[in-house]
């Protein structure tokens, strides 16, 4: 795919055929007014992120001029597409026009996003350098599958956005809950108007851990009626994670299975048919076992 440029009906002039299809483009096209000339003079910069604070010494295209005198006002600026490109639609995200290279800046350009992995959760931080028409920003979450399938976007939260800034803003979020696995999450940035774009994406593995044998007490203690149980294991191995009353009558087998080395296992304690009183978790990998106690209140 390339891009054409003309000042004038015809003549156009085209970048080398080195642009790919399904990508975002910003086009920046500058008209030059040249006084005492009958030529103007026209000029076309390709940016594939957000471009530089001063205009580059050489445009991707141009500078172009007519063969005709040229008339004292612009009168008409048009884009079209070419009737070669049947089959390939160019969507416009929408026109700005300015008199300086600054002048008309995207409507939200966003400089940063990074995604860091907690214990069983992600906080997702993003940075913009301006701001025009922001309504704000909703989060998108997909997990990582084995399947040779197209992702599937989850939207998990919303930021509101600060209208029109001309200041850098920082943002953050934090994703909680989460299972044990490799995430990925982009952020849909939506204008007061409706337009919305994506950015990003950032991915995360959640879970990692060092490698070694520990159950964690029980959050909350005491409970009522549920509570959560963690642990990790040095090797991959078959767990069992049991629950036990005072007598050693086993109530509840949480875990068992083949577990994964170096990943934080979660597991719920549900006791909403057992009576108050305390109770043992109970955690066995090989010849190695762990208890904790807990005291179920209610």
């Amino acid at each position: 795919m390339s891009f054409g440029l003309a000042q004038f009906t015809e003549g156009e002039v085209y970048t080398p055929f080195s642009y790919a299809f399904n990508t975002t483009y910003l086009i920046v096209v500058k008209y030059k007014i040249v006084v005492g000339s009958t030529n103007d003079e026209a000029s076309l910069f390709v940016f594939t992120s957000t471009p530089p604070g001063t205009e580059p010494g050489t445009p991707t295209l141009g500078p172009v001029t007519s063969a005709n005198t040229d008339p004292a006002d612009i009168g008409t600026v048009a884009v079209f597409r070419s009737t070669l490109s049947t089959g390939n639609n160019v969507l416009l995200d929408g026109i700005r026009v300015g008199t300086s290279w600054n002048d008309a800046p995207l409507p939200v350009q966003m400089s940063s996003l990074t995604a860091t992995s907690h214990s069983s959760g992600t906080e997702l931080k993003w940075n913009t350098e301006t701001e025009v028409n922001n309504y704000g920003f909703e989060i998108e979450r997909s997990a990582f599958s084995t399947q040779l399938s197209a992702p599937s976007w989850l939207k998990v939260g919303f930021v509101a956005g600060s209208g029109t800034s001309s200041s850098p803003r920082e943002y953050s979020f934090v994703d909680r809950g989460l299972a044990a696995g490799r995430y990925a999450y982009r952020i849909k940035q939506i204008d007061h108007d409706g337009t919305f774009r994506y950015h990003g994406n950032a991915e995360v593995e959640i879970g990692l851990t060092e490698k070694q044998f520990v159950l964690e007490s029980n959050y909350p203690n005491p409970f009522n009626p549920s509570t959560t149980i963690r642990f990790t294991l040095a090797e991959d191995a078959k767990t069992r994670l049991r629950v036990f009353n005072v007598l050693g009558e086993q109530v509840a087998t949480l875990f068992d299975e083949v577990a994964q080395a170096g990943r934080l296992h979660e597991v719920t304690f549900d006791a909403t048919r057992l009576p108050s009183g305390v109770y043992f978790s109970t955690l066995e990998s090989g010849n190695l076992r762990v208890v904790k106690k807990m005291v179920l209140m209610k």
